[in-house]
């Protein structure tokens, strides 16, 4: 299914059941791929007229100002927006080319409501819209988050965080992980307005979704030997009694540090929801994890067991869960053309370190 297809509900819930990441397994040309951060390079300054007009007749107030933002939005573009009364906000919208409506959108405002009745943090979503009579793309209009990125705040050399912000993410994490939901993996956008659930009618069903495809890329790009091809196969054959979870429960589903904001002291917000999912908790934890070096998950987790009990299991299905977002990870690199950074390990090593644990098997 093309990405220029989908254009009804029907059509973007059946792709995510075909889907491990979008962002991994986006059925558009690698070529497509690698040119997007030169495209919205080019579009984000073209839009700025459309952004201010659509704010204003929102808010009913002149914007002092509209900046385009360089950071994130894989498939959108954002812009910072200021008000006359210097009230900030988030802009996003839809790459409009494509021609996919941005159902993710959905996502957001059920988030916002949700993380509410549960005392989360969260931000408010004033308005969206994916109908383009007014304007050719979708869009919706965020609360700003006060704080930033933890990929901001982080020491770029040794990814140093003050203790207080990973304790508290690891509480945020364990509330999040009370809330229960039905079936498992990216949310059914048919389900938003009653029992919501996942796509898959097994946990199973997710981790493995283009397992196989994943790992014969990593083999083809020589982000693993044919020997590491054959273990990890035999892993996940011989730990699928794991992935038989009964109950499932809200995962943000891309817990990277650009999408965790923090005041300095504690995290203030999570952003950027579209990967949620219903699915076995350990899951989030693990996808954060691969963006860490190994001894911070110790505070991680001292947050977490403040509200949570890791079950006795947790080691194994935390680093096969790392194993298998690392390799879906991998993929996603490749395709889009990110480069290792010079002087640092490949992020490709990330397999390597989920199979080194996993030896005691």
């Amino acid at each position: 299914m093309a990405l220029e297809s989908v254009k009804t509900i029907e059509q973007f819930v059946a792709r995510k059941r075909l889907q491990f990441y979008f962002k991994t397994d986006a059925q558009l040309a690698d070529t497509t791929l690698t040119g997007l951060k030169q495209r919205r390079h080019i579009l984000r300054p073209l839009f700025v007229p459309d952004v201010t007009r659509l704010c204003e007749s929102f808010f009913q107030k002149t914007m002092k100002s509209v900046v385009p933002l360089s950071t994130g939005g894989t498939f959108h573009l954002l812009y910072t927006v200021i008000d006359q009364d210097n009230k900030q906000y988030i802009v996003r919208l839809n790459i409009p080319e494509f021609g996919e409506v941005a159902y993710e959108f959905l996502l957001d405002e059920w988030i916002y409501n949700l993380l509410g009745k549960n005392n989360l943090p969260t931000l408010q979503v004033h308005t969206f819209d994916l109908s383009r009579a007014n304007f050719p793309f979708d869009y919706q209009i965020i609360e700003y988050a006060t704080g930033q990125q933890l990929s901001l705040l982080q020491d770029p050399e040794t990814q140093y965080l003050p203790e207080s912000i990973l304790i508290s993410l690891g509480e945020i994490l364990a509330q999040l992980h009370t809330i229960h939901l039905k079936k498992f993996g990216p949310i059914d956008l048919h389900s938003l307005q009653a029992d919501v659930s996942g796509v898959h009618n097994q946990w199973k069903d997710y981790i493995f979704c283009n397992l196989d495809e994943h790992i014969a890329t990593c083999l083809m790009i020589q982000a693993i030997t044919h020997e590491q091809a054959e273990r990890i196969i035999y892993l996940f054959e011989h730990f699928t009694p794991l992935l038989a979870i009964n109950t499932s429960v809200l995962l943000h589903g891309d817990l990277g540090n650009h999408n965790i904001i923090s005041d300095g002291k504690k995290v203030t917000a999570l952003i950027d929801w579209e990967d949620c999912m219903a699915g076995d908790p350990i899951f989030d934890i693990a996808y954060w994890g691969t963006f860490f070096r190994d001894h911070f998950r110790e505070q991680l987790l001292e947050g977490y067991c403040h509200n949570a009990q890791l079950p006795g299991d947790f080691e194994i299905r935390y680093w096969l869960y790392f194993l298998r977002i690392s390799l879906s990870k991998t993929v996603h690199r490749h395709r889009f053309g990110y480069l290792d950074v010079p002087g640092r390990p490949p992020a490709s090593s990330r397999i390597v370190r989920a199979l080194d644990y996993l030896k005691i098997v």
